[in-house]
């Protein structure tokens, strides 16, 4: 549809474009990068802001992205990508940091 196409130009024009940041040089480089692959410590029960329950590999995402490191969630429908991602914003809302989230269907809000 129309804003598919829309956003599918924007991005284009970004690509060719230099970038103007840092930050999004590291999100959007297509430059190979080593990929680190030590897994960071499990945070602590207390320090924990879980609003829905999550199992270890959902909590280990919340302690990885709490290392300011990037990643990928991904899976199939029903693997618990929308739990981890409530925890990840409670996480950071919880201690005082800023989220922006952005999804292309309005039903991910």
């Amino acid at each position: 549809n129309y804003r598919k196409m829309s956003l599918v130009r924007d991005y284009a024009q970004l690509i060719e474009e230099p970038a103007q940041n840092e930050a999004f040089d590291r999100m959007f480089s297509i430059e190979p990068r080593e990929i680190e692959v030590q897994a960071p410590d499990p945070i602590a029960l207390p320090e924990q802001w879980n609003v829905v329950a999550g199992d270890a590999t959902q909590n280990a995402a919340v302690s990885l992205a709490r290392t300011g490191r990037n990643f990928i969630i991904q899976g199939p429908p029903g693997t618990g990508k929308s739990q981890t991602i409530t925890n990840l914003i409670a996480d950071y809302a919880g201690r005082g940091l800023r989220v922006l989230f952005v999804c292309e269907k309005r039903a991910a809000l």
